[in-house]
């Protein structure tokens, strides 16, 4: 009965043996235009480093100047967001220079069993060209690759890579990658996680410099009665403001709302008396007229 178990094993050695032996004795797949990918992929690349250069740089760039009008914990918050965001589209940009999109390997179920034209041919010495895909029991067999490809999977040969994937969606020009998966799967996942990545750096780190740079547009407070031009805005509280201070950044009225009511010494505004109900929540401040 060992015996009989060890000759089992033996012929099923054997067999997977001579079933790889087919594979590796099939022709050399087609190569990939491996120029036109290095090539798009050198462009993704070099977008993808500016971005981050100049969205990590601007933004510590206006954070750090002398003179930030922003509170400290919200460009800490912004540094630490964008610096978060370039380190996740890194990792994301090598999953996809090197991440498998999910190619049809060679194996022998996926190589066999071969269609009786193609291994005719093959058998005959013959090229494969002029010969169009064989379906067959809801498979494809792919005569460049030769493997069987599975009509639900999606399958797809990128002509640019030379390989069938699954779950195809399409190839990168800017990343030289075919880009595909079902879901999250493959290297999908990566290339919608870089694009989201881009999309919020930029919303982030451009919502910050302008806030940043508006109080800029206004010269600094000064008391009621100050010489030259000015305006002056009324407060009823933080959410209700005179049309002409709708210009400050909401957390600088704020501050300028707090600051006078806790008494802060030297603000330079001051509370004046109006007539009418509610005038005891009514603060005055003198904002000098913008220059054009």
């Amino acid at each position: 009965m060992r015996r009989d178990v060890e000759n089992d094993s033996e012929s099923v050695v054997e067999m997977l043996d001579d079933s790889w032996a087919h594979v590796h004795a099939l022709p050399a797949m087609h190569r990939p235009h491996i120029w036109t990918m290095r090539r798009e992929a050198m462009l993704g690349c070099t977008v993808v480093s500016i971005l981050i250069s100049l969205l990590v740089g601007l933004t510590q760039g206006v954070a750090l100047a002398p003179g930030a009008g922003a509170p400290r914990p919200l460009f800490v918050t912004v540094l630490c967001l964008i610096y978060a965001e370039a380190g996740i589209a890194i990792i994301c940009l090598f999953g996809l220079m090197w991440g498998d999109p999910g190619v049809i390997k060679r194996s022998p179920q996926t190589c066999f069993p071969m269609p009786g034209e193609v291994a005719d041919r093959l058998a005959q010495g013959q090229p494969l060209d002029g010969l169009h895909n064989l379906a067959s029991s809801g498979r494809t067999y792919c005569v460049r690759c030769l493997v069987w490809r599975e009509n639900e999977l999606n399958c797809h040969h990128c002509s640019t890579c030379n390989r069938c994937v699954t779950h195809f969606d399409h190839h990168c020009g800017v990343f030289g990658r075919c880009i595909a998966g079902d879901g999250f799967g493959g290297n999908m996942g990566y290339f919608k996680t870089i694009l989201g990545m881009a999309v919020f750096g930029c919303v982030s780190g451009t919502h910050f410099e302008l806030g940043s740079r508006q109080p800029a547009l206004w010269p600094p407070l000064c008391p009621v009665g100050s010489s030259g031009s000015d305006h002056r805005v009324w407060l009823r509280d933080r959410h209700h403001v005179d049309h002409r201070a709708r210009g400050l950044a909401p957390w600088r009225l704020k501050v300028m709302h707090e600051r006078q009511s806790t008494g802060a010494p030297g603000h330079p505004c001051k509370q004046q008396p109006l007539s009418g109900a509610g005038r005891e929540n009514t603060l005055t401040y003198s904002i000098p007229a913008r220059r054009m």
